[in-house]
Formats: structure tokens, C-alpha cells, sequence
């Protein structure tokens, strides 16, 4: 894959945005990392791979905790097993629904609120 370099002109304010996210978000290395993380999620959503949850932080940080822990493998993992009790949901069911989300090759992303 050949790479190309680019110039972006964005406004103070935008890059400022850009720079709190990258500051707070241990997953962005830095500014380009970001704009390549963000053009790759813009394709991907045109063809509804994500689906957006808008977490508060103390639940986003809890979730985090569980997942260094071992606990789940995933952020979905965790969230299909608190919809499986939820509405309880018997367990063939949810690894026929596992298999559909594999199937469309779908992705989870869990956003600050």
C-alpha cells in the first residue's frame, strides 16, 4: 500500500476539538492518527457497519475496568451479555446473533457521552 501525504487547512477551533481527543483518548496517537481513524469510521458508517453508543464517562471507565480485567474479550461482548439479561435472551439465540454480526462484519463503538 503507497502512502500519500496531504495538507488539511482546518479551522482554530475544530483543531483545538481535534486536539482534546487526542490528548484524552489513549486509542489516537496523535493528530494525523486521528484524521485517519476519522476518514476510515466516515467510510465505514456509509455502509452501517458501526453502531454508535453514547456512554457517560463513569460507565464508559467501568466497562473499560471489566475489559483490563479479563472479565469480557470486547466492549460488545459486555453489552450483548447485559441485553442477553436484559431481555432475556436465551443463549442459542445470542450465538445465532453473534453469528449475524460476524456475518456483516459489523463493529461496535463506544463514544464519551
Amino acid at each position: 500500500m503507497t502512502e500519500e501525504r496531504i495538507t488539511l487547512r482546518i479551522d482554530a477551533e475544530l483543531l483545538e476539538k481535534v486536539d482534546m481527543v487526542v490528548e484524552d483518548d489513549v486509542n489516537i496517537a496523535n493528530r494525523s492518527h486521528f484524521f485517519r481513524v476519522a476518514a476510515e469510521e466516515k467510510l465505514n458508517t456509509r455502509n452501517g457497519e458501526y453502531t454508535t453508543i453514547r456512554l457517560p464517562d463513569g460507565l464508559r471507565e467501568l466497562l473499560a475496568t471489566e475489559l483490563s480485567s479479563g472479565m469480557y474479550n470486547s466492549l460488545g461482548d459486555i453489552i450483548a451479555e447485559s441485553l442477553r439479561v436484559r431481555y432475556e435472551i436465551k443463549e442459542h439465540n445470542m450465538e445465532e446473533i453473534h453469528e449475524k454480526i460476524k456475518q456483516r462484519n459489523s463493529t461496535l463503538r463506544v463514544m464519551k457521552k
